[in-house]
């Protein structure tokens, strides 16, 4: 019986996530209500606000999901014995993830104001750090996931902003080698 319960349950919020989305993609948040949720996604509003507190937390919700399963996707990504084409795949693979929901890409990088999605990232960044330089002091590494960090969400901009005009693993390979060579080697470099 809880089986069935929870499918029902994931089937109930995958519609509701499914039709704010489709609602997102045709006019802006602020514009949004709860009440079209409802209906384009065929629940009532009892059931939308069991999950969610509103449009607004229903947003957050799916950005964090979406942050949550792209750093998944590169999660090995600092870790010895890869190849850089291995690299360029991961990094590839997290690209078009996130180009697939350039929706919520855009609201992540242009209207960040949720401090538990800024966690999340912070915390990958600093991780990424720390696997970079284990026997760096610790100031030094803070202050590289900070630069990372804003770096990376400021390259998410550029190319969401864009309309994501540059290819996944071209923008792949400007994110690794950015990362790899820092800015004045990849500013010079020929890739």
């Amino acid at each position: 019986m809880s089986n069935k319960t929870d499918k029902r349950i994931i089937n109930t919020k995958n519609k509701i996530r499914e039709s704010f989305i489709g609602l997102l993609e045709e006019k802006q948040i602020e514009k949004i209500t709860v009440k079209e949720i409802c209906e384009k996604a065929d629940v009532t509003r009892g059931t939308f606000y069991a999950h969610y507190e509103n449009e607004y937390d229903l947003l957050k919700a799916l950005i964090i999901e979406m942050v949550t399963r792209a750093f998944k996707i590169i999660q090995h990504l600092p870790e010895p014995g890869y190849s850089h084409d291995e690299k360029i795949v991961m990094l590839t693979k997290m690209f078009d993830y996130l180009k697939s929901n350039s929706i919520l890409l855009w609201y992540f990088v242009n209207r960040n104001t949720y401090e538990e999605i800024s966690v999340i990232a912070k915390d990958f960044f600093y991780a990424l750090c720390l696997k970079k330089a284990e026997s760096v002091d610790s100031e030094k590494v803070q202050a590289a996931y900070m630069f990372t960090g804003c770096g990376i969400l400021g390259l998410l901009n550029f190319w969401i902003n864009d309309n994501c005009t540059i290819g996944s693993e071209k923008i792949a390979v400007y994110f690794k080698s950015i990362i790899d060579g820092g800015i004045k080697e990849f500013i010079h470099s020929n890739k």
